[in-house]
Parts: structure tokens; C-alpha cells; sequence
């Protein structure tokens, strides 16, 4: 004999209504929209050139955490869109010119939330250098960038190596 009623979404999520039942799907609205930290985005791995990545969210950066091999002296870059279609300038994430390295770490990209903002690339990658026996070694690489070309709300990410020499892994996360 009781009647609840129930509140939309967007009571759901502003939390407003004090007096209506919300449903399942105000319940995930309202987490979502008000949730902080880390969000799993997905995995991009492969040696194949152009692989993209849609963020399917907005966050105020993004986090790569992963690894490259290469077995010849050859890229491993990263670009961001802010239209899923035309991507900016693609961004080194290792360091160049040693054959046989492998390199671990992070990239952070900044900015990506915000519409009418330079992206700034800030890898930080630790680098075994000739591991085949060669001169050995190792190095970090830092050399990031700033991309001014797309700066609308970043949607997509393109991973790219220059040949199938590069083996490369990374997981992808959101900071809201």
C-alpha cells in the first residue's frame, strides 16, 4: 500500500532529494560523477604501429604505466586528440639510439580535462640499455613535451613504434 517515488539521475547524482528512492541506475550515475583517484581506463600492447585508445571519460590526467623492449633503434610514442579522428604531435616515451634496451616506468599527461589547455607529456622511464651483452648500461628518460594543437578535452590516445622491432605494454589510468 506504500508508493515510493523515485528520484532522477540527476537528483541521484547532485544529491538534492532527501525524500525520493533512487534506482540502480542513479546509484552508478551518482557514484561515477562523484567518485576521486585512480580509474582503470584499459591495456593498449602490441608491436604494430597506430594502435588508439578511446578514454570513454573525462580525468584530469592520465597515467601510462608499462614497459618497452626493443630490439632495434626505433620509437615508442604516444599522441593525444581531443576528436577521436586527428591526433597531435606524437611523443617519444623512451630514449633512442641503443639497440636490445628495455625500459620501465610512467608517463603522465596533464591537462587532459580541460578544454583550450596545453597536454604536457612527462615520461619517466628507466632504461636497461644493450642488454644483448653489448656496452650495457642503464639511463632514465625524462624528455617529455607540451602539446599545443589539440587542447580541447582530451577523448583518445594513439600508441605508435616506428617498426615491429618495438614490443610495447602499457595500462592506462584516469585521475578525476
Amino acid at each position: 500500500t506504500g508508493v515510493v517515488e523515485l528520484a532522477t539521475v540527476a537528483e541521484a547524482t547532485t544529491g538534492t532529494d532527501t525524500t525520493r528512492a533512487i534506482t540502480a541506475d542513479g546509484l552508478a550515475a551518482a557514484i561515477a560523477a562523484n567518485s576521486t583517484g585512480l580509474v582503470y581506463i584499459g591495456q593498449v600492447a602490441g608491436t604494430t604501429t597506430d594502435v588508439n585508445l578511446a578514454l570513454g571519460g573525462t580525468y584530469s590526467k592520465i597515467v601510462l604505466v608499462g614497459s618497452v623492449f626493443r630490439s632495434a633503434d626505433a620509437a615508442a610514442t604516444v599522441a593525444v586528440s581531443d576528436d577521436g579522428t586527428t591526433f597531435g604531435t606524437a611523443f617519444s616515451l623512451v630514449a633512442t639510439g641503443n639497440l636490445f634496451s628495455m625500459s620501465l616506468g610512467s608517463v603522465e599527461i596533464s591537462g587532459t580535462g580541460l578544454a583550450a589547455t596545453n597536454k604536457t607529456i612527462t615520461p619517466s622511464m628507466v632504461q636497461a640499455n644493450d642488454v644483448d651483452g653489448g656496452t650495457g648500461g642503464s639511463s632514465v628518460f625524462s624528455s617529455g613535451g607540451t602539446e599545443t594543437s589539440k587542447t580541447g578535452v582530451t577523448t583518445h590516445l594513439r600508441f605508435d613504434s616506428s617498426n615491429v622491432a618495438v614490443a610495447y605494454q602499457w595500462t592506462v589510468y584516469g585521475v578525476k
